[in-house]
């Protein structure tokens, strides 16, 4: 899997701040851009990485794999 940086970074903001609203103030774009981000994320990985909760995002057993391989990688850089 060979996942863009940015992408990344933005599943990482996600994961840590729990709404794509927040992710997205944390990281300078759009909600609509942070919310593109996740489903090319998901469509690259093949399966949904979180579940929406009311107003928070819910990790799948996914996301939890994955938030540990994307931290890996971005300390790398």
């Amino acid at each position: 899997m060979d996942i863009e940086l940015r992408l990344l970074k933005s599943f990482v903001a996600i994961f840590e701040c729990g709404t794509l609203s927040r992710a997205a103030e944390r990281l300078g774009c759009t909600q609509a851009a942070m919310s593109m981000r996740l489903k090319l994320l998901e469509t690259e990985v093949g399966e949904q990485l979180f579940r929406r909760r009311h107003h928070r995002l819910e990790p799948m057993p996914a996301a939890m794999d994955l938030y540990g391989h994307a931290l890996k990688v971005l300390s790398a850089y």
